[in-house]
């Protein structure tokens, strides 16, 4: 099956080429097994660039563009020190995997408000009264000011204007114990050492 779609590609690759009037065009692939590339496909793709997972700086990047709070979370958003703790500990993750990160520990403050216990109300200039899940130490902690109170509390109305809390460091850890990087240093390593072997340097 292989051979068979490497035969494919280099037919409609010669084809392009004696097509006549193919000039501006650029033919652009990728693969996540270059080890497995035809020889006569690597002849007819010159350049061959290695794209390496995201380092510390990129993922910190990353996490800070797409863990921003939503305008109806509730609670401060993430400190870029917090972003850096997730960033260190994510190393073999590739970019979709830190969205998936993020995703999930969106669906933690979720679960929250659908599986919580304990509810209070909090009073905000713009939005007034609004509804959200006490934490574990505002319903253990005794006067407090807080009062937490169950789901059955609260009218039908109230309970309509509940919000999730913006994502936490806490559910960004809890998130890396159900999403896990599919790559590994030994695989890095053929890359690599394919990049050496065959690939093209951009520098």
């Amino acid at each position: 099956e292989h051979r068979k779609v490497v035969a494919e590609f280099l037919a409609q690759m010669d084809g392009i080429t004696k097509a006549g009037d193919m000039e501006g065009v650029l033919v652009i692939g990728c693969t996540n097994y270059p080890g497995m590339l035809d020889k006569a496909l690597l002849r007819r793709l010159p350049v061959r660039v290695y794209i390496p997972l995201p380092e510390e700086e990129d993922r910190l990047a990353l996490l800070e563009k797409i863990s921003g709070k939503n305008s109806d979370d509730i609670g401060p958003a993430l400190t870029r020190e917090e972003l850096s703790v997730i960033a260190k500990h994510t190393e073999f993750f590739s970019n979709s995997e830190i969205s998936q990160l993020v995703q999930a520990a969106y669906r933690q403050t979720i679960s929250e408000i659908s599986q919580g216990n304990y509810f209070r109300r909090l009073s905000l200039p713009e939005r007034g009264d609004i509804i959200i899940p006490c934490t574990e130490e505002e319903v253990q902690a005794d006067g407090s000011g807080v009062t937490c109170q169950t789901y059955d509390d609260f009218s039908q109305e109230e309970k309509d204007r509940m919000r999730a809390r913006a994502v936490t460091l806490y559910n960004l850890v809890q998130a890396m114990k159900l999403i896990k990087p599919v790559m590994n240093p030994d695989e890095l390593a053929d890359y690599e050492q394919w990049t050496l072997d065959h690939g093209s340097s951009m520098k």
